[in-house]
């Protein structure tokens, strides 16, 4: 499980000639460092008298990243769990007619958990950057750049959940779920996008 393997291991699972565990999975892995850096800066704000009057909401969002964390490294497992069976969809026979039928409805079937596991990674990663924002405006300030690692890192998350939704959702035909999914993953970049903007923003202002 990639949650328990040494870091050293799972670069090179990473680097390895095999398709899992793959960037769909290294999108939650590096959602989940940006969590722990916010967990960081958190640390960081409480207990400090400067920060006396944020130290409740600080102690909420450290739980709450916390929570998005153990998420993430669950969905790195996932993304890699569900990519497999899909490649197993993949190869199966289809040299008649009913084998390439049965190809078909096992792609859709595999595809679908295939998109749905990165949009969920992209999700997760957008509420950590939301968290991380709310920090850049209320933590402590000596951790600043740290906050900026935190949010270039959950960023670069969301992207990659939305580039594994999109190489998965063309298995799905036109399937209405195919729509709605790849909207709302849309709107979540936007949204993304646009955090990242202003955060970054207002980090470079004050270093």
């Amino acid at each position: 499980m990639i949650k328990e393997m040494q870091l050293s291991k799972l670069l090179e699972e990473f680097a390895a000639s095999t398709a899992v565990p793959g960037g769909g999975s290294a999108s939650a892995v590096a959602a989940a460092l940006a969590a722990s850096l916010g967990m960081m800066v958190c640390r960081l704000t409480l207990g400090r008298d400067k920060y006396e009057q944020v130290q409740q909401e600080v102690e909420n969002l450290l739980g709450e990243l916390e929570d998005h964390g153990t998420k993430l490294l669950g969905l790195a497992d996932e993304d890699a769990a569900a990519y497999t069976e899909m490649a197993k969809a993949m190869s199966l026979p289809r040299e008649t007619d009913q084998e390439k039928a049965d190809r078909m409805e096992a792609l859709q079937e595999t595809a679908m958990k295939a998109a749905e596991v990165p949009a969920r990674t992209l999700s997760a990663s957008l509420r950590v950057m939301e968290i991380v924002a709310r920090l850049c405006e209320i933590g402590n300030r000596n951790a600043i750049s740290d906050a900026g690692c935190a949010m270039s890192l959950a960023n670069a998350a969301v992207w990659g959940g939305y580039l594994n939704v999109l190489v998965n959702v063309p298995y799905l035909g036109d399937d209405d779920r195919r729509e709605k999914l790849v909207e709302s993953t849309k709107e979540d970049l936007l949204k993304a996008t646009e955090i990242f903007k202003r955060a970054i923003g207002g980090i470079s202002i004050n270093l």
